[in-house]
């Protein structure tokens, strides 16, 4: 019995010992190094950050976001010296303790610093930074890589703060470069150890942190080894359902009079918009990255512009935006921006100014660059690249139209704006690529108080300095910056009327001497909107000091008045104030958390969706990849609806590589729910031929059912039983088409954020009805008479709804059309109410059922079904740490088995 009982607590103690050795030595390769492999979300930054001429020095620490960016402080590549070259600065994931080996390295072609980022002596405000990297990691290919997991969006500052909250128990990891005894290769040292949180109101941290909302406090312990020299970028987790959540980057650190060492971190929950916001920026980019090379790849971003549909804000060549730059900006593509002149003054042929041209006998600027001038010794050029070497269109003054309220003494550059009147009128259309610039209207101070809206990528163009004291340039210079809100801080300080000004701005992306009057623009999807003109401020690409611009919207009757013109022939007017619709949320279908907001008029494309106001539709793709193909609705817990001809390229007795993606709005959202199809029913009677979709319907059966019940992101589609089948919808109603669908038909580019527009049922025996469709039936028409409204390639398989008057109703599929919003042409609906008994009794086959008419019964989920299902990513991979709890579990089972044997 003696020898039983040493037995047993040998083999307890083995038992616990190696639980609690494979629960915190998660992908533990072999037992000469707890830590190898350990973190696979870190990296190591290198460049030549200690000038000793050692191009591979670990700098700076960082974590891995996505395949392309680098998670980072600003500080780190804030430091980088001005002359040095993107080809020098490497990132090297899989870190290992031992060696260098086995590690990937990847070359970094971006750094996009936050616009807010200032380093002074209050504190290293906006301290984060993304890197991207010229080739994207796989992480399929190598399970030693992984990307970290980040707090969501939140709208009130208590739900921010929890990430983390007071007195949280965190994990900080440390990258530092160190040295073998046995020999001087050097190496990689990681490092872990547990930290607490410090309430916002220690004396101290009160004292250190900016804003409790961007920032957060942590106590080294004296027990961490050389607690108070850090390295930036170094992470911060927390423990959060079985995976290790990134909250914070190490800011700076501050010793306290103890000894012990308070460091401040940014709060990572804070930036989530703004990190979305570079990220989705990528969705434009035209041109493949290559994977198979580390060689600097030049990123371009080609903006397709419609000059068939809009009269203004196309140049004569597309533009072509470098994602390469960190200091200044590029040469813009010759004649891109056809409607950017340049404005001359004292009868010189020099550039002083810039402007646009709005209409073809005027021309757009700023009252300060040409306060005081004499038009009579004022030109301007117009049909340039180069100022030098191109044949330039010159026009002279003929009159200054200054806005009466311009005083050019009183410093605020209020109402810096300022039409001049040309002779002879510029020919626009004409051989020689001139265009007419667009403006932005809107009926409330509201809208145009908060447009262009917080974060809105941008465009500045100028033929200004590109440095501080540096000569004006010859040619067209280009560059992106982003909106700045109009509370924060860094702008308050700079601007002087929130109505009629707003602050944009980038490090390194300012503009400079003889940029003034020149545009800024935004990106309408087919066309340039002029948004602002430059004004004041921007310093040459100094940190700190964003540009304020004159906002344009706030002066479009102004400008009507001066010209006595209507503007809407040459720019798009936005439409009327949008119409709410009031769902109820206790329907079980056809509703979201957010209700739906759409305007009556609308511009080819439509217009973006609120967030969470269309929970019922989905994105299919196809082949095992993530480019969305067609649209789709949920139409029970395990069923979506879609159109048959969205998978005529594929088998349907094999569904692989198939899935579909929920709860989203932007196509990009990381928590986005994934399901895999496994079954496939294509409606009996589908005739698959060209342009004759005839029983275009489709149902995709999912591998893992949605919980509606404790998923608001997601819900059902209603679809009504309708006895009589013709003429439902009814002619006339006005319908709601939705989907990530191209804004017109021959391009390319899909919209990140899903677009809605309206269109009204046409009636079957209308001619424009009966040239397009094959059965009237099976199918309607819906559509504008004028055209302009319409779904495209991609809205393919989504809903057409109408509304009910308590929740919205899918009344058709989109099926197929002549073209894209073309007049006398509608779009082809599949007619849902002559399918209901054929979805009914598939989906019964799995005891599920069309919504509204029969409810399904609740069942008892338990709290380990609640958690699994809730999750928004449990399609993707897991963490490691996850699946070796579970397995060591496991394991842990057959050894308490034994050791109960051996009690007995």
């Amino acid at each position: 019995m003696y020898v039983l009982s040493q037995l047993n607590l040998l083999l307890l103690l083995f038992v616990t010992i190696f639980c609690n050795i494979t629960f915190y030595e998660h992908d533990k390769i072999n037992d000469e190094d707890p830590l190898q492999y350990t973190w696979s979300i870190l990296v190591s930054l290198r460049y030549d950050c200690q000038h000793k001429n050692d191009p591979i020095t670990h700098c700076c620490s960082g974590t891995i976001l996505t395949e392309s960016y680098i998670l980072t402080a600003a500080d780190c590549v804030d430091s980088l010296p001005k002359d040095t070259s993107l080809a020098n600065v490497t990132v090297a994931a899989r870190i290992d303790n031992r060696s260098e080996l086995g590690q990937i390295i990847r070359y970094v072609d971006q750094i996009i610093i936050h616009p807010n980022w200032k380093n002074d002596h209050n504190g290293r405000k906006h301290n984060i930074a993304l890197l991207h990297l010229s080739t994207s990691l796989d992480f399929t290919a190598d399970k030693y890589v992984t990307q970290i997991r980040r707090p969501t969006s939140f709208s009130l500052l208590q739900d921010i703060l929890k990430y983390p909250s007071n007195s949280t128990r965190l994990l900080a990891i440390e990258l530092d470069r160190a040295k073998k005894h046995f020999d001087s290769t050097s190496y990689v040292n990681l490092q872990q150890y547990e930290v607490s949180l410090v309430d916002n109101n220690d004396p101290i941290c009160h004292k250190l942190i900016y804003d409790v909302e961007q920032q957060f406090c942590i106590r080294l312990y004296d027990a961490v080894k050389d607690a108070c020299n850090h390295k930036s970028g170094q992470p911060i987790l927390q423990w959060i359902n079985n995976y290790w959540m990134q909250v914070g980057i190490i800011s700076f650190v501050v010793e306290e009079t103890n000894g012990s060492c308070l460091g401040i971190y940014t709060r990572l929950a804070y930036y989530h918009k703004w990190i979305d916001s570079v990220l989705n920026l990528k969705s434009l980019t035209s041109l493949p990255i290559a994977r198979n090379t580390d060689l600097i790849t030049n990123l371009t971003t080609t903006y397709k512009c419609v000059a068939s549909i809009v009269s203004c804000g196309c140049g004569k060549e597309n533009v072509n935006l470098s994602s390469t730059k960190i200091i200044g900006g590029e040469e813009a593509v010759p004649y891109s921006w056809s409607m950017v002149v340049s404005i001359r003054l004292n009868s010189s042929e020099k550039h002083s100014c810039a402007g646009s041209i709005l209409t073809g006998s005027y021309i757009l600027t700023s009252a300060y660059c040409v306060y005081g001038a004499s038009e009579l010794e004022m030109s301007v050029a117009a049909g340039i690249h180069n100022q030098i070497g191109d044949f330039s269109m010159i026009r002279y003054v003929h009159e200054v139209h200054i806005h009466p309220n311009w005083n050019g003494s009183d410093g605020t550059y209020r109402n810096d704006i300022a039409l001049l009147r040309i002779f002879p009128p510029l020919f626009i259309p004409g051989n020689l690529g001139l265009a007419r610039t667009c403006v932005p209207y809107f009926n409330s101070i509201n809208e145009t108080v908060n447009y262009p809206s917080n974060g809105s990528h941008l465009i500045i163009v100028g033929w200004g300095s590109t440095q501080y004291g540096y000569n004006m340039s010859n040619r067209l210079q280009q560059a992106s910056i982003y909106m700045i809100d109009n509370n924060d801080h860094i702008c308050q300080q700079s601007i002087h009327d929130v109505e009629r000004q707003f602050c944009a701005g980038m490090y390194g992306k300012d503009p400079c001497q003889g940029d003034s009057g020149g545009p800024i623009f935004q990106w309408k999807g087919t066309y340039w909107e002029q948004v602002g003109i430059i004004s004041y401020g921007g310093r040459c690409h100094q940190i700190g000091s964003p540009a304020i611009f004159t906002r344009l919207a706030y002066y479009f009757n102004w400008m009507e008045s001066v010209m006595n013109i209507s503007l809407t022939t040459t720019t798009p007017k936005p439409p009327p104030t949008p119409i709410s619709y009031t769902c109820d949320k206790a329907s079980s279908c056809g509703c979201g958390k957010a209700d739906v907001f759409l305007t009556s008029s609308r511009i080819v494309g439509g217009e973006n969706a609120k967030e969470n106001s269309w929970p019922m539709i989905v994105s299919l793709r196809l082949h095992g990849t993530n480019n969305h193909s067609c649209g789709g609705t949920i139409l029970s817990n395990s069923y979506i609806l879609t159109a048959a001809h969205c998978l005529r390229q594929v088998s349907i007795e094999n569904s692989t590589g198939i899935t579909i993606a929920a709860g989203m709005t932007n196509r990009s959202d990381p928590l986005q729910i994934i399901r895999n199809v496994d079954r496939i029913y294509i409606h009996p009677n589908y005739t698959n031929t060209p342009n004759d979709y005839q029983h275009d319907i489709a149902l995709l059966h999912i591998d893992r059912p949605f919980v509606f019940e404790i998923n608001s992101s997601v819900t059902r589609t209603c679809i009504h039983r309708i006895e009589s089948n013709n003429q439902y919808p009814k002619n006339g109603t006005r319908l709601a088409i939705i989907g990530w669908g191209v804004f017109l038909s021959g391009t390319l580019y899909l919209p990140e954020i899903l677009q809605q527009t309206q269109v009204f049922a046409i009636d079957d025996q209308n001619p424009i009805c009966l040239n397009s469709i094959e059965n009237t039936e099976l199918q309607f028409c819906a559509g504008l008479f004028e055209g302009g409204k319409d779904s495209c390639q991609g809205d393919s398989g989504g809903p057409i709804f109408q509304w009910t008057g308590q929740y919205w109703e899918q009344v058709g599929i989109v099926s197929y059309g002549i073209g894209c919003a073309l007049p006398n042409f509608p779009g082809i609906y599949t007619r849902l109410s002559y399918y209901y008994n054929w979805i009914e009794e598939i989906l019964k086959s799995d005891g599920e059922h069309l919504e509204p008419n029969i409810l399904l019964n609740v069942t008892t989920i338990s709290t380990t079904d609640i958690s699994y299902w809730s999750s928004p990513t449990t399609s993707k991979t897991i963490p490691n740490m996850a699946y070796k709890y579970e397995f060591n579990m496991l394991i842990f089972v057959p050894f308490l088995v034994l050791f109960l044997l051996f009690q007995m």
